[in-house]
């Protein structure tokens, strides 16, 4: 392993006791290469394994600091959702009545617009949607004012004669 600089070396002081375990732990593993401990050492040392030791003192002497410091892009699942299907979402939940009922459900919504239900629940979720009414005012309960057939014009009172 090459020497690493007096700047390297005060930078690398710093980040060993850093509140970020990852860079901290990294940055320990290079200083103690640079005093010269076996790759053995310094794994028992800081309870990892010898592949770990190898793999940071390899890349520090490849990419000096920034390597060090550097976030790895995380490997998985990229996201699928598009930014127009999002969007068309938020549109029609928003801008269109629906087209059954009052208000949009996720499963009507994700009918209508050919994607999932969990994914316009999640859409409505990230951007804090509740879906709103429908224009059409309240619905309201119509009461018929007659019993069998007569027109109702007074109350009665029960128990009352």
């Amino acid at each position: 392993m090459e020497p690493a600089k007096t700047t390297d070396c005060a930078q690398l002081e710093q980040l060993a006791d850093s509140d970020n375990p990852t860079t901290a732990l990294r940055a320990k593993i290079v200083l103690l290469s640079q005093k010269g401990f076996a790759t053995a050492e310094i794994a028992s040392t800081l309870g990892v394994s010898r592949k770990t030791v190898w793999r940071w003192r390899t890349r520090f002497d490849r990419g000096g600091m920034e390597e060090v410091t550097r976030i790895p892009r995380r490997s998985g699942r990229k996201p699928t959702i598009r930014r127009s299907v999002e969007s068309k979402i938020i549109e029609t939940t928003l801008h269109e009545p629906p087209t059954h009922g009052r208000r949009w459900t996720t499963r009507l919504l994700a009918q209508t617009l050919g994607v999932s239900r969990a994914m316009v629940h999640r859409v409505w979720r990230e951007a804090g949607i509740t879906p709103p009414e429908a224009e059409s005012g309240p619905r309201e309960r119509r009461v018929d004012p007659t019993v069998n057939g007569a027109p109702v014009s007074g109350l009665a009172v029960c128990g009352a004669h």
